[in-house]
């Protein structure tokens, strides 16, 4: 019998200086800022717990979850790719007190007393072993209904505009 998936936590405390297996850099020349990986990161990894502030409407910088747009700190920083190393899921505790994944657009169903025993927060998981150096990314397709900012995607070429945008003739 196969063992259940056990997601490994990085912990959480001053990423900007580089703890805890991530670290967000300039990129130079005018491509803005990324997240880098500082040491590896096994695949299953909570890589970045997103925290910050709720709004209704998107921005430059927020993450689409659900109907709500998170404008994290971090969060900001993690470029898009189309062959991202993370995805966006809600990370929660189970009640034996383990860390459990589930994707975001989960339809959970329980009590309140359940979610809030559960704890419930955004994360980005891996889902490749990252090496050092490694920019750490994320699909932005998977998430953002339409995109405040679109933008000429790097390694594909195409606009993205987020998974709702449709081509007006």
């Amino acid at each position: 019998m196969q063992k259940p998936y056990e997601v490994k936590q990085i912990e959480w405390n001053d990423w900007h200086k580089g703890a805890n297996g991530i670290k967000a850099k300039d990129l130079s020349n005018d491509k803005g800022w990324g997240v880098f990986a500082i040491q590896d990161i096994p695949l299953g990894s909570i890589v970045v717990k997103l925290e910050g502030a709720w709004q209704l409407h998107p921005s430059r910088h927020s993450i689409q979850i659900g109907e709500r747009h998170l404008n994290s700190p971090i969060g900001s920083y993690v470029n898009h790719h189309c062959q991202a190393n993370t995805l966006l899921m809600v990370a929660l505790k189970t009640l034996d007190g383990k860390i459990g994944v589930v994707p975001w657009y989960s339809k959970i169903t329980g009590t309140l007393t359940s979610m809030i025993i559960g704890d419930p927060y955004p994360a980005l998981v891996s889902t490749a072993e990252i090496k050092t150096g490694d920019e750490i990314t994320f699909n932005y397709n998977h998430s953002e209904s339409l995109l405040d900012n679109p933008f000429k995607c790097a390694c594909c070429g195409n606009w993205i505009r987020g998974r709702d945008y449709i081509e007006k003739e």
